[in-house]
C-alpha cells in the first residue's frame, strides 16, 4: 500500500511539473515596451520586458522612451492600464489610460 501511495505521489508531482513548464508565459503579464524592440507589434513578447505580452484584464502596459513608437496590435488584446511614462512622452499625450 505504501509503495502504491508513493507511486501516485510521484505521478502527480511529475504531472504538476509538466503543467508548470509547459505553460506559455508569453501571453500574460504586465510589461514595459523596449527601447529597441524587434518590431512594432504589441503582440510580440520579445518587444517587452519581461518577455511577455500585456494581454489580460489585470495587465499594465508601460511605454517609456523607445526608438519604435508606431505600435500595431495583431490580435484581440486587452489591458487594464496603458501608461505613458514622462520619459517617453515626446509630443504624445502623457498619462494613464484604463
Amino acid at each position: 500500500m505504501r509503495k502504491k501511495c508513493r507511486t501516485i505521489a510521484i505521478v502527480l508531482y511529475t504531472a504538476a511539473l509538466g503543467l508548470v513548464f509547459s505553460a506559455d508565459p508569453s501571453f500574460a503579464g504586465s510589461a514595459t515596451w523596449l527601447l529597441n524592440p524587434g518590431t512594432g507589434d504589441w503582440n510580440t513578447a520579445g518587444n517587452w520586458t519581461p518577455v511577455t505580452v500585456p494581454n489580460g484584464s489585470g495587465d499594465t502596459a508601460t511605454f517609456n522612451t523607445s526608438n519604435t513608437t508606431a505600435v500595431s496590435i495583431s490580435t484581440d488584446t486587452e489591458a487594464l492600464t496603458v501608461f505613458f511614462a514622462p520619459a517617453g512622452c515626446g509630443q504624445q499625450h502623457c498619462g494613464q489610460f484604463g
